[in-house]
């Protein structure tokens, strides 16, 4: 995501703070927001920038930093460029990389699992905090996008996988505990020192814990992807046991993961008519029977 006022943001800071000697970095990450490394001779920090226009995102995600960040929050700032407004939000600059499975072991796990329960204990407004997603409502939509769809791979989608998957969906109680709600490898950060920091918290949301960590173990053991590591997905799922949840948790936080990837899948017009990509994509989602075993068994 390429920021087309690059030059204009940055002349932007240094007159603002009357300091030529800054320097700022675009990060790429993919997201519907713009972010960078703002570098000063002192320090580092975030920046995020979210078009002026998106008002009722701004004071969500505002409200919701200053929750996660406290007073390390400053006051935001607008750029004013030829075609639009965006407000600017800075926070601390946290110097690391995106956690890798190479890099998650038993000891960063526990930190991982203390950095977690740090934020869930943080006092979050109701309003600021998204509904729980329940499995019938994703069922719902996914039942109504295939049965209106036309195309070879996604009827395959929908007699190969969808009709069994949609059967075994877990029901569970509403929650309302408040958990991250994109908890993937992209969101945690491993400092110089090791220590894990959880970031971007726009997807706040009322659910279960296991929405969060199955999302996470399954990134690590490659099941976003065509196959995934069986032997991995063990390892690193008997290392989350002491999260104190059952198997029907857990089963309801992967069943999550999967309807979300479909739904994603079904809505993304780009890959719609992509025969390969999407027989690809059903290949992917047959695991989830193996990891549906795996949990069943251990429990």
């Amino acid at each position: 995501m390429k920021f087309n006022y690059f030059n204009k943001l940055l002349d932007f800071i240094k007159e603002k703070h009357h300091n030529n000697f800054i320097s700022l970095e675009e990060i790429y990450d993919g997201g519907s927001s713009y972010n960078f490394c703002l570098k000063t001779k002192e320090d580092k920090y975030f920046l995020k920038l979210i078009p002026q226009s998106d008002e009722q995102r701004i004071e969500k995600t505002l409200q919701l930093l200053k929750c996660f960040y406290g007073a390390q929050i400053a006051h935001p700032d607008e750029l004013k460029t030829a075609d639009a407004a965006y407000c600017i939000m800075a926070m601390p600059y946290i110097d690391g990389h995106k956690l890798t499975a190479k890099q998650f072991t038993p000891s960063l796990y526990l930190q991982l699992q203390n950095t977690y329960q740090e934020m869930m204990a943080q006092s979050v407004p109701e309003k600021y905090v998204f509904p729980q997603q329940t499995l019938q409502d994703l069922k719902i939509k996914i039942d109504d996008t295939l049965r209106h769809s036309k195309g070879f791979a996604y009827k395959l989608i929908d007699i190969l996988f969808w009709r069994q998957f949609r059967q075994r969906l877990v029901t569970l109680p509403a929650k309302t505990q408040v958990i991250h709600g994109d908890f993937t490898l992209k969101n945690i950060l491993v400092d110089k020192t090791g220590k894990p920091h959880i970031m971007d918290f726009e997807l706040v949301r009322f659910g279960y814990v296991t929405e969060d960590w199955a999302m996470l173990l399954l990134q690590l053991a490659n099941f976003n992807k065509l196959w995934g590591n069986m032997a991995r997905l063990k390892k690193d799922y008997a290392l989350m046991q002491n999260l104190g949840a059952d198997n029907q948790q857990w089963l309801h936080g992967v069943q999550m993961f999967y309807l979300e990837r479909l739904r994603r899948r079904l809505t993304d017009v780009r890959k719609k008519h992509n025969l390969r990509k999407n027989l690809c994509f059903l290949c992917s989602l047959m695991r989830y029977f193996a990891v549906e075993r795996l949990i069943l068994k251990q429990s």
